[in-house]
């Protein structure tokens, strides 16, 4: 059953991800060329959120501009929210449900493995 399938069998691999620093503009040309909906945000070496296109939309659409404000200070910027690579996708899909987020990072606040997306837990499903 793919529900109870490790969530490294659904996950995007090594994801692509933005410095804390970046402009949203940058942020959202990168989501755009790379056709992602999901971009972690790293400081230091450590990610510290997670940018969904949602949240560079509200933006724009706040009047925000999008070349001035950084990633790290998104409005909207998701918490990072971590599960392991062996954690069933039905559990991680529950563990998204339970904290209002619809991405999951995979591995831990030292290493970034993969990202699990709402979209991935529907693939499985």
């Amino acid at each position: 059953m793919p529900l109870s399938s490790p969530v490294a069998e659904y996950m995007t691999p090594r994801p692509v991800t933005v410095g804390a620093g970046a402009t949203l503009l940058e942020a959202a040309i990168l989501m755009d060329n790379l056709h992602v909906r999901h971009l972690p945000v790293v400081s230091m070496g450590r990610v510290v959120g997670v940018l969904a296109v949602e949240s560079v939309v509200r933006a724009a659409l706040a009047g925000a501009g999008l070349g001035s404000v950084r990633a790290g200070e998104a409005p909207g910027l998701m918490e990072a929210v971590w599960v392991g690579e062996r954690v069933s996708v039905g559990e991680a899909a529950r563990l998204m449900a339970s904290r209002g987020v619809d991405a999951l990072l995979v591995g831990g606040p030292g290493g970034l493995l993969g990202i699990l997306t709402s979209r991935d837990v529907v693939r499985a499903s």
